[in-house]
């Protein structure tokens, strides 16, 4: 029991309320044997997968794929479901199965809502790439006819005035010449108001990084303002 992190009081109140244990805790032979399983445990949980990450026990590759954990691995990720639904079990005054359902669902509905903003954000930068190359093309920095993929992960763009545009990653915007940077910007199109001081750290260390190398850069930060709430937008003032 102690081994796969299950609180003694949490397996006997789910023995004495007539429900199998293998429906509640996780087991590593079953993490090992049975395809998607991790994401079942890890929902009725209800620990995001990020959770899981941060914690150094990513959990994403067993549920969008047929791979399966090893062992080791199947019973790290046991440990972390087992401790959590134990405490949720002790702390509930009555237990019934129909309950765990419900707990699954909340997880599920979070995982979706949480994809459903990811995209959001995704669909914004490739709005903002497709925009800037139609403007590039308007204003002959870039020929007319030049066909740009703004989906690849990185793009280079070498303009006619001399300068290059990159679109990548940290920051997704780069603009420079002769390995000095003249502007960096930074696009943070989700709209989860939970994850917004996470959004705004990530751009701001992104955009520090491009005013160290080159103080005189121009920074931008491009963000929802649906998402924005007032912590964030003091984070933001310290840093002009």
């Amino acid at each position: 029991m102690q081994r796969l992190n299950i609180a003694d009081a949490a397996w006997n109140k789910i023995i004495h309320s007539g429900i199998k244990p293998i429906i509640i805790f996780a087991h590593p032979a079953v993490l090992s044997a049975v395809v998607k399983s991790v994401s079942y445990y890890r929902m009725l949980s209800m620990v995001s997968q990020k959770s899981m990450n941060q914690i150094g026990i990513p959990t994403a590759r067993y549920e969008s794929s047929d791979k399966l954990p090893n062992a080791d691995v199947a019973l790290s990720i046991a440990r972390r479901p087992n401790s959590l639904v134990g405490a949720l079990i002790v702390n509930e005054h009555q237990l019934e199965r129909r309950e765990f359902d419900i707990w699954r669902g909340m997880a599920a509905g979070s995982q979706a809502q949480g994809s459903w903003q990811n995209k959001k954000g995704d669909h914004v930068e490739a709005l903002l790439r497709r925009d800037l190359v139609a403007q590039l093309q308007r204003n002959q920095l870039i020929t007319a006819d030049q066909v740009v993929d703004v989906s690849a992960r990185s793009v280079k763009l070498a303009l006619l005035d001399g300068r290059t545009i990159r679109l990548g990653s940290e920051p997704d915007i780069e603009i420079y010449s002769d390995y000095r940077i003249h502007a960096a910007v930074e696009v943070k199109g989700g709209i989860d108001t939970a994850g917004v001081l996470e959004r705004v750290g990530a751009a701001i260390k992104s955009l520090s990084r491009a005013k160290e190398e080159s103080p005189g850069a121009i920074t931008i930060l491009v963000m929802s303002a649906v998402s924005m709430s007032d912590q964030a937008k003091q984070a933001i003032r310290l840093v002009r």
